[in-house]
């Protein structure tokens, strides 16, 4: 008897272990996406704190990171506000992902000036 119920219980056990490891995986993948989002997202304000001026477009590129290449994807589009443009970072794990606009791991939003703070005065841009 003991062991039918040893035999019933061990297989659901190891399921339960799969899925978790599974789970484990994705956590880690989104993460490490985030990390390269933020990172992307950072650029930018140091380019912007650099004096550089912002523009609307796209880009894409890639960037190493936990032993893997990833992939990502940037849009700008101007929004309602004079000045502001919407950032759109979106990161994949794969150039095929990213080619097939698949499901990203994470997508950032940020709203940055297009010009550096300092120079946009109470009285309008410099």
């Amino acid at each position: 008897m003991a062991l039918m119920i040893v035999g019933i219980a061990l297989p659901a056990l190891m399921f339960q272990l799969g899925t978790q490891l599974d789970s484990t995986r994705v956590i880690n993948d989104r993460t490490q996406a985030a990390w390269i989002a933020q990172n992307q997202l950072a650029l930018l304000q140091l380019r912007q704190a650099a004096g550089e001026t912002l523009s609307a477009g796209e880009w894409q590129g890639e960037s190493a990171n936990g032993g893997r290449q990833w992939y990502w994807r940037r849009s700008a589009e101007p929004t309602p506000a004079p000045g502001v443009l919407r950032h759109t970072i979106r990161v994949y794990d794969s150039s095929t992902a990213m080619a097939s606009a698949d499901q990203a791991l994470i997508s950032l939003d940020a709203y940055l000036l297009t010009s550096p703070p300092g120079a946009i005065s109470a009285g309008g841009a410099r």
